[in-house]
């Protein structure tokens, strides 16, 4: 038998958040799954790290390591002190693997290598 707690004197409030997180971050999910899907549909293993809020969001899988990559949505091209400040924020990744920075602007993808073997 399960028992309910007395809630007859609480007041609830309607949260102001919209459903499913931020819209940032919605849109945010959203590229990184589209950019997921691009890996896969070119035949590579590729893996989401959904809500890690880690330094990598994509993991992609290789022959002898891999390939971890960072995605980025923005509106124009980002200026080159922004692309430092988020290449500067990975950590260093082991031999054989790369640490990427991907970012999608209305033209398309750019992936940008920090360390490790060319994608």
């Amino acid at each position: 038998m399960q028992r309910r707690l007395p809630l007859r004197d609480v007041v609830t409030v309607p949260s102001t958040k919209p459903h499913g997180g931020s819209s940032y971050y919605r849109r945010g999910s959203r590229a990184e799954r589209e950019l997921l899907r691009q890996l896969q549909q070119d035949g590579l293993l590729a893996i989401r790290s959904s809500g890690s809020h880690g330094p990598f969001d994509l993991c992609v899988i290789t022959a002898g390591g891999g390939r971890l990559i960072q995605c980025k949505l923005c509106g124009a091209v980002p200026t080159e002190a922004t692309v430092r400040r988020w290449l500067d924020a990975m950590p260093p990744v082991p031999p054989g693997w790369s640490a990427e920075l991907w970012y999608r602007t209305g033209a398309g993808w750019r992936a940008i290598v920090k360390q490790g073997r060319a994608a």
